[in-house]
Order: C-alpha cells, then structure tokens, then sequence
C-alpha cells in the first residue's frame, strides 16, 4: 500500500537513474481514484480528498505514479484518462495459469501479464508538459528500472486494479528505450490472499522467492562475467 506507494514514485521520479530494479507490492498508484476503490475512502484523512478543490491539481497529481508515469511519455494533457475507476472492465484480472514467463527469473519465473486487453487510454489533451519537466527545476524522467509488480486478486484494502493499470500502461505506452515492454515490466497477481499477497507460508514463500530471485538476475546482470559472480557488484 504505502510501501508500493513509495516505489510507484521511485520508478517514476528517479527511476533507472538511481535504482537497478524495483519490487512494488501490493501497490496504491492512481491517487485520482484511490478513495473510490475498497478501503480507500477512509484513508481521506491522510491524503486528502482528490474531488476537493485544489487537491488533486495541487498536491496529490505530484505524487501519483500512474498520472506521473503517463504524463512522462506524453507530450499533452495531465496523466490522466477517462477510465471511471480502476475495477472497469478494460483492466482484467490475469490468470494465475499461463502468466508464467522465463524472460525475468528460471526457477520461480517472474511473470509479465500475458492475457487481457487492459490498456490505458490515450492522454487527454490539454495544457501540461511531458513528465518531470512539467516541474520546474526537475530533470527529464530517465525511464523505469527493471520492474517486478506483485498483488492479489483478493486484496480487501488496496484494490489490484491499481498494479494492474500501471503495469498496462508501462506494456503498452511506455517505450522500451524508457523501460517499457515485457522484457522490462513484470507482474504477479496471487489468487488468494489478502492485503498481504498470500494466504498461506507456501504461496508467501513463492512470492518472496519470485522477488529476491527477480532482484538478484537484474542487479547482478551487469557483473564483470555477466553472469552474477562477482561478489562485488
């Protein structure tokens, strides 16, 4: 929730300029709709309400890693799209079976979405610059690391709509050049579980060994042999 809140904006304001790869669970990232989906309405208080004036345009769009990530490959409008929430119909929910992709990890694999038509609309049009240097003094997104996104269909508190359309924005609208496409954007949606990913110690040590496994094949890439061996880096 928080947590994958915090990488959201990790991937989407520093990015590959700063980080390797990212592992983002069970992630809160269309803070324009958080307070329609499940439990959000009562995190209000926290974040504010993105429908009272000047919230969302002042503060909350800034913080947003779906609205931040969209605006960062479009040269118009403001991040957003018309989709009325993250539990439309375009956004649906991947399979566990057949999801299963070799490209991030062999034994477990990490998996990018395989199955759906969940992809975002077009930005809308209308004032606004491409990404960070919509904001003053900011450099120009660098693009997104190597990406691992984790949730749960079952998810009672963070709505898995939320991982969901980011993941499909970041297939189908973000360049590969900037860290788009399957061979740099994974996801894995358990089943079961809750807010916490996974219903028993199985399926939770199959989620922690898909993410360390994920972490270790890309941030050991780049060693001196290639292959991971080198103890130093």
């Amino acid at each position: 929730s928080n947590g994958g809140l915090l990488m959201g904006n990790m991937i989407t304001r520093e990015g590959r300029g700063l980080f390797g790869a990212i592992v983002c669970q069970v992630p809160l990232l269309d803070m324009r709709r958080y307070h329609k989906l499940l439990a959000g309405a009562s995190w209000m208080e926290e974040y504010g309400d993105p429908d009272a004036p000047g919230v969302w345009q002042d503060y909350l769009k800034d913080i947003s890693p779906y609205h931040r990530l969209r605006l960062a490959v479009h040269t118009s409008g403001d991040g957003d799209d018309n989709v009325a929430d993250a539990t439309s119909a375009s956004v649906s929910t991947p399979r566990r079976s057949g999801m299963v992709s070799t490209a991030a990890a062999e034994e477990p694999a990490a998996s990018s979405i395989a199955d759906g038509d969940g992809r975002a609309a077009a930005a809308d049009t209308g004032g606004g610059t491409a990404g960070d240097a919509a904001v003053a003094g900011r450099p120009a997104w660098a693009g997104a690391p190597k990406t691992l996104f984790t949730t749960s269909t079952r998810d009672d508190r963070v709505h898995p709509g939320h991982a969901r359309k980011m993941v499909a924005a970041m297939l189908s609208e973000v360049p590969e050049s900037l860290g788009g496409g399957e061979s740099n954007c994974f996801y894995w949606e358990n089943t079961e579980g809750g807010h916490g990913g996974a219903a028993d110690n199985k399926q939770r040590a199959y989620m922690w060994a898909l993410s360390y496994n994920f972490l270790w094949k890309f941030l050991t890439i780049t060693s001196s042999t290639g292959d991971g061996s080198n103890p130093d880096e």
